[in-house]
């Protein structure tokens, strides 16, 4: 009898053991794939505000041409070159 209990013993403390083991490493795991998925967002996002990025210093790069100027106060302002004539149409006339 003293002897199964003293066999016995080992045996729960190896399977505790074990049990913490396997426990860790799925674990650790589940932790490694979550980690995986944030770092890929992350560098998708990283890649999504080059580009904006790039954008917006091509925009900032155009604020100074003529013709970037010229188109904002065409479009947004109305204003014209003094040879342009503009027409507005109403409706239509019989």
């Amino acid at each position: 009898m003293n002897f199964l209990r003293r066999r016995k013993i080992p045996i729960i403390i190896i399977l505790i053991l074990l049990a913490i083991g396997i426990y860790s490493y799925f674990y650790q795991e589940r932790e490694l794939a979550k980690l995986t998925d944030e770092r890929l967002m992350l560098e998708m996002e990283i890649a999504r505000l080059k580009m904006v990025k790039a954008e917006l210093q091509d925009k900032l790069e155009n604020t100074n041409s003529r013709e970037y100027i010229e188109s904002v106060a065409v479009n947004r302002y109305g204003l014209v070159q003094p040879y342009e004539i503009i027409y507005y149409v109403t409706g239509e006339g019989d």
